[in-house]
């Protein structure tokens, strides 16, 4: 019995055995579909590796838009299978294009593992010319037409072909070479400048825009009586500045009323201006609340203020607008 024994343990050690050589065996082999093409053919070339699972690599290996022996390589893929019993094969597709007429060789690859290497045969492709026969493409018998050539016939193709970019480049010098010589004669481009900056807004008409603002959003009755005094007041002191030369941006509500009462134009309304002012320094500085009716008030004063001190040239260029409405009969 334990005789028995020995020979069926001997028989699965030498069993074990070759099962770890097979699967330790490493092999490389590479095809082509064809051998032989016509020059501007194309064809594809197969290698096949069978190897132990794990790391390897294929050295030296073709790569797609490159050239390799002769030939240009178009696109490579790889698929990869499980043999089982711990192998694993890898097919390596390429994808080629033979320009050159004659033999071409495809050199050996390799393939390396941990502590072992295999290599595929160098393979050796016939590429045959591609024989043109002119005269047998040709009809004798057909005359001889003469093209009349016209002007642009003589220009040379360096510049015909590209004649866009040579129109860029003459518009990008002539630009410098106005430039220059606005930056050279002095002043001149100050003027030029001048002529494409857009006018600045006349006083009366960005006081008569930003209340209607003010109007439309009804910051009046938004609840927010500081930031309603603040854009009509900022209107107002805008307006001054801009109309009548009074710079009342940095000025005081004091030295505001002092100032239009020195200026003949706006003396007139120091009244009905004092009043606003004084109103919206308690809300701002003392966060007193305001009523709707004296935010209206305020509104209007500062609006028959604009109205009524409307530049006279103004008036004339749009005589058949309708007159300022009197502060009695302004609604918000």
């Amino acid at each position: 019995m334990k005789k028995y024994l020995h020979i069926i343990a001997s028989a699965l050690l030498i069993g074990s055995a070759a099962t770890g050589v097979n699967a330790r065996q490493l092999s490389v082999k590479a095809t082509a579909d064809s051998m032989q093409l016509i020059m501007g053919s194309k064809a594809t070339l197969h290698i096949e590796v069978i190897k132990p699972s794990g790391p390897g690599a294929l050295t030296e290996a073709p790569q797609a838009g490159k050239t390799f022996g002769g030939v240009d390589i178009l696109d490579a893929w790889i698929d990869s299978t499980d043999l089982g019993n711990g192998r694993t094969q890898l097919d390596y597709t390429y994808t080629y294009q033979a320009f050159d007429p004659g033999p071409q060789t495809l050199p050996a690859l390799t393939y390396r593992i941990p502590g072992d290497s295999a290599k595929t045969d160098p393979l050796v492709l016939k590429v045959f010319a591609v024989d043109v026969d002119s005269l047998a493409t040709t009809n004798p018998d057909v005359p001889v037409m003469t093209v009349q050539r016209k002007w642009v016939d003589y220009i040379p193709d360096t510049i015909a072909d590209y004649w866009w970019l040579w129109l860029i480049g003459l518009l990008l010098a002539g630009g410098a070479a106005l430039v220059w010589w606005l930056i050279v004669k002095k002043g001149k481009l100050k003027r030029v400048a001048a002529v494409f900056r857009k006018p600045p807004e006349p006083p009366y008409d960005k006081a008569i825009r930003r209340l209607n603002e003010i109007r439309e959003q009804r910051l009046a009755q938004s609840g927010n009586d500081k930031h309603y005094f603040t854009e009509l007041t900022d209107v107002l002191r805008t307006y001054l500045n801009g109309r009548f030369g009074i710079y009342a941006m940095e000025m005081t509500s004091k030295q505001i009323i002092e100032a239009m009462g020195n200026n003949p134009d706006t003396s007139r309304f120091t009244g009905s201006i004092a009043p606003v002012l004084d109103l919206a320094d308690i809300v701002k500085f003392a966060k007193m609340r305001t009523t709707a009716d004296e935010n209206q008030s305020a509104y209007n004063e500062v609006r028959e203020l604009v109205e009524l001190t409307k530049p006279q040239e103004e008036d004339n260029n749009n005589s058949g607008s309708k007159p300022a409405r009197s502060k009695k009969s302004k609604k918000k």
